[in-house]
């Protein structure tokens, strides 16, 4: 197991305590000084709070869902002890190309004499091939 990886999972999830902090603070003000002015003064921080969500949402909800299932894939543990439910999974990792993500974290934080590739693409199809279940033989690694 990665130690820098753990460490790395950690700070995402206190990312995303403090971004909701911060959402919650310019929520409330901007809610505030709409029902207190005439003028639409709360729409900025509106704006900054719809910012913050997204960026927790779309940016750091995935970044830390990688992170979980590279310091899986590296501790060597089988998808189906992860992901009990798959809902709407094809959408999801085709949209953010996760196996290539996953599989350059692996290769960063990983002991590369473990890998079954050491190059990222050949890393990135055994990662989708471990994510669906299938496991690989050597011989079909090289092919």
């Amino acid at each position: 197991m990665s130690l820098k990886l753990k460490i790395k999972s950690k700070h995402l999830a206190q990312e995303a305590q403090i971004i909701r902090h911060e959402e919650r603070k310019l929520l409330s003000s901007a809610r505030w000084e709409n029902s207190n002015s005439v003028n639409n003064s709360g729409s900025s921080k509106y704006h900054s709070y719809r910012n913050l969500r997204e960026h927790r949402l779309n940016v750091v909800r995935i970044e830390a869902r990688l992170t979980f299932l590279a310091r899986a894939y590296i501790a060597g543990r089988p998808i189906t002890d992860i992901e009990t439910v798959k809902s709407d999974e094809e959408f999801w990792y085709n949209s953010v190309n996760c196996d290539v993500r996953i599989a350059a974290m692996v290769l960063k934080y990983g002991d590369r004499k473990t890998l079954p590739s050491t190059d990222v693409s050949g890393l990135a199809n055994h990662i989708k091939h471990w994510r669906y279940g299938v496991v690989l033989e050597k011989k079909q690694l090289a092919s």
